[in-house]
């Protein structure tokens, strides 16, 4: 097996991760760019409660239909915190979320006895 194909084989993800971030772009469909602007920042901000959402740089609806939407799916998860409710991304989402809204830029490797360089 070449380098690059066992490469590939090292890198590639499993199919339950490849299953996640499909369903995590289908559902990105109906959010609109700010919505998905309120996805990352809870992503990036993690566990908050009403307080701390409303902290967020963007207006009341859309944090609320963000927040609506994520619910209504699973993409969101909520608990009793205190005498508020804490938000967050699901565990199971999370990287899913982090991979679509963040794509790794392509690995390149060059096998040196043959300068040749493959884009994975």
């Amino acid at each position: 097996m070449a380098l690059a194909e066992q490469v590939r084989v090292l890198t590639s993800k499993h199919p339950e991760d490849l299953e996640k971030e499909r369903q995590v772009r289908e559902w990105l469909a109906e959010f609109d760019p700010l919505e998905v602007d309120f996805l990352r920042w809870l992503l990036h901000h993690g566990p908050c409660d009403q307080y701390e959402v409303g902290t967020c740089h963007l207006d009341d609806r859309t944090r609320a239909d963000s927040l609506n939407k994520g619910l209504s799916i699973g993409l969101i998860r909520s608990r009793a915190r205190g005498t508020g409710t804490e938000f967050r991304i699901a565990d199971g989402y999370k990287d899913a979320l982090r991979n679509v809204l963040h794509p790794r830029p392509p690995l390149t490797i060059e096998v040196s006895d043959q300068g040749a360089a493959e884009t994975l």
